[in-house]
Parts: C-alpha cells; structure tokens; sequence
C-alpha cells in the first residue's frame, strides 16, 4: 500500500514518484497501524511533503512514536527469543538428569557425580523440575 499511495501522490501532483529508504519500510512494516489505512495514507502523504525536493523519504522524517514501536518489537522479538533458548536449555536439562538418574538407579549420589554437580544440587533440580522416581521406570 506504500507504493500504491507514493505513486497516486506522483500523479495527482505530476511529480516523479519519491523513493523510500529501507529503513522505512523496515519501520512502516513494524509498526502495528491502530489507524488502519488512513493512517498510513496519512503518514505517507506527510513524509512525501516532508521530503520537499528529496527523491527519497528517509527515516528521520518519521515522527517518534513509529521509531520507538519498532524498538519496541525488536525488543520483545529479542525478549521471545530469549525466553525460548531458556525454556530449550530447561528441558535439556531436566532431560539430562532424568537420564542419569534413569542410569543410576535412582541413586542420587552416582547420578550427581556423573552430572558434576553436588547432591544437594541435584535435590534441588528434582525438586524443581518435579521429576518424579516413577515416572523414569
């Protein structure tokens, strides 16, 4: 729809078509438009006469809300990624333990030096991981 309205706006105006730097796009597409279309009709129209006699729309004519969501994205989509290596490392965790102790017979002392972890650490991990001795058999 970017280019849609850049263009419409060059042949309403009968002027060459402005080119729009990446960043934008990036920008535009990050942003969740409560406004819907209008408001990017709107944004568009604004950065093409805040542009002037510039070929290309560049980022810093965009006003700060648009420029702080899309850190914002960034944010949680780095915050989501984060969240997921942790549950990932959890579960191999867990796993490994369930396997050593699965090995050990459940006996707690051969499992922890095997994990090369002491055995009120692993006392903790089961408690934590809720790993139950007949769930393993």
């Amino acid at each position: 729809m970017l280019y849609h309205f850049l263009e419409t706006n060059a042949d309403t105006c009968n002027t060459a078509k402005k080119e729009v730097d990446e960043e934008v796009i990036k920008l535009f597409e990050a942003y969740n438009w409560p406004g819907n279309i209008r408001e990017l009709k709107n944004q568009v129209e604004r950065l093409i006469i805040l542009s002037g006699i510039n070929n290309k729309i560049e980022a810093t004519l965009l006003p700060p809300h648009m420029k702080s969501n899309a850190f914002s994205v960034k944010h949680e989509r780095r915050k989501s990624t984060r969240s997921s290596v942790k549950n990932i490392l959890r579960t191999v965790e867990r796993k490994v333990i369930e396997n050593e102790l699965k090995n050990a017979n459940w006996n707690k002392t051969i499992a922890s030096r095997k994990l090369g972890i002491s055995r009120a650490s692993l006392n903790n991990k089961i408690e934590n991981f809720n790993i139950l001795r007949h769930m393993l058999c």
